[in-house]
């Protein structure tokens, strides 16, 4: 670990500066291409089904991603041919390593689809409702894009190794953050498939998607 963090601090800016080969190594070509083909196929894939099926929330969060790591691994491309140049560099950093990394566009779809399956399944089984499930977990997912991206256009313009460890830890930050939102919301997740399968209500609460009857729950009979 010191020595990887010896190699972005004193390593990468050196590079930098003598207008070296950003990485430190040579992008793959055949690679960096077969991905940019995938990303293409599937952001293609995921845009029409959006359109067919009126899923319009799958535009700023899938087809959104998968137009960021076009960007980045067109850029990563362009990078494995011209391995010194700084744009390409910049733009692959931000786009693939900050934003698609972290899979953020696929966490925010998995939010929507999760609200959804509350409101169907029922939100007597949920601690919140399907509104601030959502609302509540996209703000700080939000957040956490924001602080990475921001982090990683820092570290990668960065010219000497003080801006560097500000960039790491800015991008750390926003990564502390989404995982400390995703843990939660896989604990939330698990619970309200769990208390589902068991038909096990939090309380009594009518489904306005199926029987409107009260059903009764672990907790409900405390509730009353």
């Amino acid at each position: 670990m010191d020595s990887l963090l010896a190699t972005l601090t004193l390593e990468l800016p050196r590079k930098i500066q003598e207008g070296l080969n950003r990485y430190g190594y040579e992008p793959n070509k055949s690679c960096s291409l077969s991905f940019l083909a995938l990303f293409v196929l599937s952001t293609i894939i995921h845009a029409f089904q959006a359109g067919r099926h009126g899923t319009m929330w799958a535009f700023p969060t899938l087809v959104l991603g998968g137009v960021m790591e076009i960007i980045g691994f067109g850029a990563r491309t362009f990078s494995s041919v011209e391995p010194t140049a700084t744009k390409p560099f910049i733009i692959q950093c931000v786009a693939v390593c900050c934003y698609s990394h972290r899979a953020d566009s696929s966490s925010g779809s998995r939010l929507l689809i999760f609200g959804q399956l509350v409101k169907l399944l029922g939100p007597k089984y949920c601690r919140l409702t399907a509104r601030t499930y959502t609302i509540t977990f996209l703000t700080f997912d939000i957040i956490a894009v924001v602080l990475q991206g921001f982090g990683g256009s820092i570290a990668a313009a960065a010219e000497d190794s003080q801006h560097l460890d500000l960039g790491a830890k800015v991008a750390l930050y926003g990564v502390i953050i989404q995982l400390v939102t995703m843990t939660l919301f896989l604990y939330l997740t698990i619970e309200f498939l769990t208390l589902y399968s068991r038909d096990r209500a939090l309380w009594r609460r009518p489904n306005p998607h199926g029987n409107s009857s009260y059903i009764r729950g672990v907790m409900s009979d405390k509730r009353l």
